[in-house]
C-alpha cells in the first residue's frame, strides 16, 4: 500500500488500495491525482516549498508471526496464569507508550519552534535584501553625486587656469594703456579665487565625509554579506535539522499509530483476561467448595476401603483355609484314585487269567464233547432248539447292543463335546470352595456306586462264565466282539490321550493369563504410585496449580477407586482362578477316571452279556441296570453342562469388569498426563 504524507499536515491524505506483489512489482488499476498549491509571499516574491514523503507499507510476516506465537503461547499457558503477565506487559508497554506521548509532543512544539525560527528568518532575509537594495540606491546616488562633483572641481580648475592665462595676455599688450583697469579686474579676481578655494576646500570636505560615507557603507556591506553567509548557513542547518525532524515525526507518527492500534489490542486483552480473571475466581471458589467436598468424599472412601480391605483380607484368609483343606482333598482324591486304577488294574490281570483258564477249560471241555458226540447225538436236537432259541436272544441282545452303543456313542460325543467346551472354558471357570467341596463328595459317591457296580457285575461276569463254558461258537462270537471292543478301547484311549493334550495346553494358557494378570497388577500399582505422588505434588504446589487441580479432582478420585477395585478385582481373579485349575484339573483327572471306570465296567457288561442271556433269564435286569446307570450319566451331564454355562456367564461378567476397570486406568493414565504437561507448563 502507497500513501502520499505532505511534510506540513503530517497524516496521509491520498492512499492507494492494497495490491499483492507478484514477481517483486505491484500494479494498481484506478491510479490516484492529488494537485499541489503553491503559495507566492507577498514581500520577497518567492514560491514557498511544499515537500511530501511517499511512504510505501507492507504487511508484515513478522507480525503475523508475533500473534501465532501469542496465541500459542497463551494455548500453552495457563488461563490463570496468564493474567499477571499480561499485566506486566501493558504495564511495562504503557511505559514506552506515554514516552513516546511526550518525545511526540516535544518534536511537534520543536517543529512550530522551528517553523516560527524560519518564517522569522525569511522575513529577515526580505528585510535585509531591501536594506541592501536601499544600501546598493543611496550608492549609486553617491557615487554620481561624486563624479558630479568631481566633475565640477576639473571644470573649476580648468576655467581657473583659463582666467590666469587671458590676463597674463591682456597685461602684456596693454600695460601703459589699461594699468588702473588692470588693478580693479585683480581684485576682483582675487576675491573670486578666493571664493572659489572656499568652495573647493567644501567640496573636498564633502568628498572626504561621502567618501567616509562610502566606506562605512562598504564595512557595513561587507558586514552584512558575512551576515546574509552565516543566516544562509543557519538557514541551511535548520531547512536539514527540519526535515530530520519531520522525517523523525514521520517515523514517530507512524510507531505511534502502531503502539495505538497494539495498545487497543492489548486494552481489549487486558478487559477479556479480566472478565476471565473474574470468572476464574469465580470457578475458584467453585473448586475450593468442591475440594472440600471431595477431601471430605476421599476421606470416607478411604475408610470404607480399609473397612473392605480388613473384609477382603479375613476373607483371603478363610479362601486359603478353604484351598488349602480343598488341596488336602484333592491329595487324598489322588491317591484313592491311584489305587482304585491298581485294584482295577489287578482286577483285569486277574480276570484275563481266568479267561485264560477258561478258554484252556473249554478246549478241553471240547474235546471231550467231541469225543462225546456220538452219545450226545440225541441231545443235538434239543441243542440245536436251545441254540436257535439262543440265537433269537443273540439277534435280539445284539439289536439291544447296537441301540446301547448307538446310545453309548451319542453319549459319548456329547461327552467329548462338553469336554472340548469344558478345554475351551476352563480358563473361564470360577467356583466356589463350597460348590468344589459338593462336586468332590459327589464325585467319592459315584465312585463308590461304580466300584459297587463293578463288584456286582463282577460276580455276574463269574457266574456267567461259570454257566456258558460248553458254547464254542458263543466264544467265537464273544472274541470277535471282543476284538471290536479292544478296537473301541483304542480310539477312546486315543482321543482320551488328545483331550488330555489339551489340557495341558489350557494348563499352559492358565499360566500365561496368570503371568499376564501379575504384569497387569503391577501395572496398576505402578499407577497408584505416580498418582499419589502426583496427589502429594499438586497438594504442595500454589493456588494456581490448584486451579489445574479442579478440573481433575473428579477424576483422579474415581480413578484412585477404579484402581484399587481393579487391583482387588486382579487379587480375586488370581486367588479364584488358581483353586479353579486345581479343582478343574481334579474335576477333569475325576473325570477321567470315572469314565474310564464307566467304559470297563460297560466292556465287561457288554462282553458278558450274551454269556448271561444264554446261562440266566436275569440278564434283562443287567439290560436295564445298564440303560438306567446311562441315564443317570446323561443328567450328570445335563447338570454339568448347567454349571458350565454359570461358569461362563460369571467368566463374562468378570471380563467386562476387568474391560471397565482398563478403561478407567486409561483415562487415569490420560489425566496423569495432562497434570504432568501442566507442570511443565
Amino acid at each position: 500500500m502507497i500513501s502520499l504524507v505532505p511534510v506540513d499536515v503530517g497524516k496521509p491524505t491520498v492512499k492507494l488500495a492494497k495490491t499483492p506483489i507478484l514477481e517483486g512489482t505491484c500494479t494498481w488499476e484506478n491510479p490516484v491525482y492529488e494537485t499541489v498549491k503553491l503559495v507566492k509571499e507577498t514581500k520577497t516574491g518567492r514560491i514557498r516549498e511544499k515537500f511530501y514523503y511517499v511512504v510505501v507499507s507492507t504487511e508484515k510476516d513478522a507480525l503475523k508471526a508475533e500473534c501465532e506465537q501469542l496465541k500459542s503461547s497463551l494455548k500453552c499457558k495457563n488461563e490463570a496464569a496468564a493474567s499477571v503477565p499480561v499485566q506486566k506487559e501493558t504495564e511495562n508497554l504503557r511505559s514506552p507508550l506515554e514516552n513516546i506521548k511526550q518525545e511526540l509532543q516535544r518534536e511537534k512544539q520543536l517543529n512550530k519552534k522551528l517553523k516560527s525560527n524560519l518564517q522569522k528568518t525569511e522575513d529577515s532575509n526580505s528585510e535585509f535584501v531591501l536594506a541592501m537594495r536601499d544600501l546598493s540606491k543611496k550608492l549609486d546616488q553617491k557615487n554620481t553625486e561624486i563624479s558630479r562633483l568631481s566633475t565640477k572641481i576639473k571644470d573649476f580648475y580648468s576655467g581657473s587656469e583659463a582666467l590666469a592665462v587671458s590676463p597674463r595676455t591682456t597685461m602684456n599688450g596693454n600695460e601703459g594703456s589699461k594699468a588702473p583697469e588692470d588693478l580693479d579686474s585683480k581684485h576682483g579676481n582675487a576675491d573670486e579665487t578666493e571664493k572659489l578655494k572656499l568652495k573647493i576646500e567644501q567640496l573636498y570636505s564633502e568628498i572626504e565625509v561621502h567618501k567616509k560615507e562610502k566606506a562605512e557603507i562598504q564595512m557595513d556591506l561587507e558586514r552584512l554579506t558575512l551576515d546574509y553567509g552565516i543566516l544562509e548557513t543557519e538557514n541551511n542547518d535548520i531547512y536539514s535539522k527540519l526535515e530530520h525532524n519531520e522525517k523523525e515525526n514521520m517515523e514517530i507518527q507512524q510507531n505511534y499509530t502502531g503502539s495505538l492500534a497494539i495498545e487497543k489490542q492489548l486494552k481489549l486483552r487486558i478487559a477479556s483476561l479480566e472478565a476471565e480473571n473474574k470468572r476464574q475466581a469465580l470457578q475458584y471458589s467453585e473448586s475450593l467448595n468442591m475440594i472440600d467436598e471431595l477431601e471430605f468424599q476421599v476421606e470416607s472412601l478411604q475408610k470404607e476401603l480399609e473397612n473392605q480391605t480388613q473384609a477382603f483380607e479375613g476373607d483371603l484368609e478363610a479362601v486359603a483355609e478353604a484351598k488349602n483343606m480343598q488341596e488336602q482333598r484333592a491329595i487324598r482324591a489322588e491317591e484313592a484314585l491311584r489305587k482304585t486304577r491298581w485294584s482295577s488294574a489287578n482286577a483285569a490281570e486277574r480276570l484275563q487269567e481266568e479267561f485264560r483258564q477258561v478258554s484252556a477249560e473249554m478246549t478241553l471241555k471240547i474235546e471231550e464233547s467231541d469225543k462225546l458226540a456220538q452219545k450226545a447225538v440225541a441231545e443235538a436236537d434239543d441243542l440245536h432248539q436251545k441254540n436257535e432259541v439262543l440265537e433269537e436272544l443273540l439277534q435280539k441282545a445284539e439289536e439291544e447292543l447296537q441301540t446301547t452303543r448307538n446310545q453309548y456313542d451319542i453319549i459319548l460325543g456329547e461327552y467329548q463335546q462338553q469336554k472340548e467346551k469344558v478345554s475351551r472354558d476352563e480358563s473361564e471357570q470360577m467356583k466356589t470352595t463350597t460348590e468344589e467341596s459338593v462336586s468332590l463328595q459327589r464325585w467319592k459317591l459315584e465312585k463308590d456306586d461304580l466300584e459297587r457296580q463293578l463288584a456286582s457285575v463282577r460276580k455276574e461276569a463269574e457266574k456267567i462264565m461259570q454257566d456258558n463254558v460248553s458254547m464254542k461258537s458263543q466264544m467265537d462270537q464273544k472274541k470277535t466282539k471282543e476284538e471290536n471292543l479292544h478296537l473301541e478301547v483304542k480310539k477312546l484311549r486315543i482321543k482320551n490321550n488328545e483331550v488330555k493334550n489339551h489340557l495341558l495346553e489350557l494348563e499352559v494358557e492358565k499360566e500365561d493369563l496368570k503371568k499376564e494378570m501379575s504384569k497387569l497388577r503391577n501395572v496398576l500399582r505402578k499407577k497408584e504410585q505416580e498418582q499419589e505422588k502426583a496427589a502429594l505434588q499438586n497438594s504442595a504446589t500454589s493456588q494456581m496449580k490448584e486451579k489445574n487441580l479442579k478440573y481433575n479432582t473428579k477424576q483422579v478420585g474415581s480413578n484412585m477407586t477404579t484402581t484399587r477395585i481393579a487391583a482387588g478385582l486382579t487379587e480375586q481373579l488370581e486367588q479364584e482362578t488358581a483353586p479353579a485349575q486345581d479343582r478343574n484339573s481334579l474335576v477333569f483327572q475325576g473325570r477321567q477316571n470315572k469314565g474310564k471306570n464307566i467304559k470297563g465296567a460297560e466292556m465287561r457288561v457288554l462282553e458278558n452279556l450274551p454269556l448271561q442271556k444264554s446261562g440266566q433269564p436275569g440278564g434283562d435286569f443287567d439290560v436295564s441296570n445298564l440303560l438306567s446307570e446311562v441315564a443317570s450319566l446323561k443328567e450328570r451331564n445335563g447338570s454339568m453342562e448347567e454349571e458350565l454355562k454359570e461358569m461362563h456367564e460369571r467368566y463374562s461378567e468378570i471380563s467386562l469388569k476387568f474391560a471397565e476397570v482398563e478403561g478407567e486406568r486409561q483415562q487415569l493414565v490420560m489425566s496423569l498426563r495432562n497434570l504432568k504437561s501442566g507442570k511443565k507448563n
